[in-house]
């Protein structure tokens, strides 16, 4: 799912693709530029828009390793 740092958007594309029935959900969108406060704000949000018995993947966050 996408949508930023916008609770419309993360909540609408949620809700669109929990009706299509995947076996599990990646989370995207995030880490590309917002705080990390930003960051854990949307994803708090994010999730309880998923279902709970299904895997959920918060794509693209970390950072490599300098050592």
């Amino acid at each position: 799912m996408q949508g930023s740092t916008y609770k419309n958007l993360r909540t609408e594309s949620a809700e669109q693709i929990v009706e299509v029935g995947f076996d599990g959900y990646a989370i995207g969108g995030l880490s590309v530029g917002e705080s990390k406060a930003e960051m854990e704000e949307m994803l708090a949000h994010t999730i309880g828009y998923l279902p709970q018995d299904r895997p959920r993947y918060l794509m693209g966050v970390g950072y490599p390793r300098t050592s």
